[in-house]
């Protein structure tokens, strides 16, 4: 609130206030309601509230809706419509009178038909019969020792006359058989199969083994070690190589062409070709943990336009020539150019990549196509 807003009794001489609120010029005075019977007022608040009374009653009733408040308001019941189809007293009345008592005790069924080829008193009696007449029929069995006295043997079954005429065939051959001596063989006299060795032979043999032990020289079979003196030169042989042609032993010694070796380590002798047009073009691609060692290769000019050419590494490292120092190569019209270069087969290697896990590059001047052609293998 504005205290603009409130009005001044008798400005002049400083009378009371008056709470108005001032709208459009016009002074609307607040009013504080209060509520109580004749002689007394109480101010509205929480604790003494304003009593309502709800008048519903002649023209002006209307119906008074139940809102959410905390305070239980009574309902009844007593005259709502049921829903449509709902049962009723009369209906339940109607429906009871259509049902019969059930008997919730034993139920006696005393005329009731059988289903279709049930079991009759007759029927059952026909069977009693019947199976009365099975019982007469079956003899009673014995359920403890069973004695056969007489029955006949099945056809080719032993008899105890067989088995007499086994025993005597068995004790026969028992008789001709000699005991075998399950512990040590004694051979004393027994004759040696043709061709055996005789202790005569083996005296023989050991004699001339002798004779051969005393002309063989002991041979040294840990290291020789020269440890001081001069070895010379041999002048004579004693017992020299007839002469003529016949030799006495030979040695082929023949180079692999699929593995070199690297120290002790073999080497799978690799080749292959490129045709490279583009300078920094790759020779041979990286392998890990691998530098290429070229055993051979040959440059083979493809265009008539001149191209220097040489090799380095991923790295730009010089492998084979320099940028100074190259092979200019071209188809040989004129005579004035190489028109290519094979360096041969070479076991220890003509060149190496300096650095393990590089590819091999070719270098040229300009774009023309060489043939490079190259035999290498793969080293740690």
């Amino acid at each position: 609130m504005n205290m603009a807003d409130n009005t001044v009794l008798n400005a002049g001489a400083g009378g009371d206030t008056l709470a108005t609120d001032d709208i459009a010029g016009i002074k609307h005075q607040r009013v504080k309601i209060e509520h109580g019977a004749d002689g007394a007022a109480s101010d509205v608040s929480t604790a003494s509230p304003l009593p309502v009374s709800l008048a519903n009653t002649g023209a002006n009733a209307t119906a008074v809706k139940v809102d959410g408040s905390a305070v239980t308001q009574p309902v009844s019941a007593a005259a709502l419509p049921l829903p449509t189809g709902a049962a009723t007293e009369a209906t339940l009345g109607t429906l009871n009178g259509k049902v019969t008592a059930c008997n919730t005790g034993a139920v006696t069924v005393a005329a009731s038909a059988l289903p279709t080829g049930a079991a009759s008193s007759a029927l059952q009696t026909s069977g009693n019969a019947s199976l009365t007449s099975l019982d007469g029929k079956v003899t009673a069995c014995n359920t403890g020792a069973v004695t056969v006295a007489g029955s006949a043997l099945p056809t080719g079954a032993a008899t105890s006359a067989l088995q007499t005429s086994g025993n005597a065939s068995l004790t026969s051959i028992d008789g001709k058989v000699t005991a075998c001596n399950t512990g040590a063989v004694t051979v004393a006299g027994s004759a040696l199969p043709t061709g055996a060795a005789t202790s005569a032979l083996q005296t023989s043999g050991n004699a001339s083994l002798t004779s051969i032990d005393g002309k063989v020289t002991a041979c040294n079979t840990g290291a020789v070690v020269v440890a001081s003196g001069t070895l010379t030169a041999v002048t004579g042989i004693t017992n020299a190589l007839p002469a003529g042609t016949n030799l006495l032993g030979s040695i082929i010694a023949q180079q692999s062409s699929s593995v070199v070796y690297d120290g002790a380590t073999a080497c799978t002798v690799k080749r292959s070709n490129v045709v490279v047009a583009a300078d920094g073009a790759t020779v041979l691609a990286a392998v890990a943990d691998k530098k290429f060692r070229v055993l051979a290769i040959a440059f083979t000019a493809v265009s008539a336009t001149v191209t220097n050419v040489y090799l380095e590494d991923a790295d730009g490292a010089d492998v084979f020539g320099t940028a100074a120092g190259y092979l200019p190569l071209g188809v040989n019209a004129d005579g004035d150019m190489i028109s290519g270069i094979v360096l041969p087969w070479n076991p220890g290697g003509w060149f190496q990549t300096p650095t393990a896990n590089k590819n091999l590059l070719a270098k040229l001047s300009a774009a023309q196509p060489v043939l490079i052609t190259l035999t290498y293998i793969e080293v740690a």
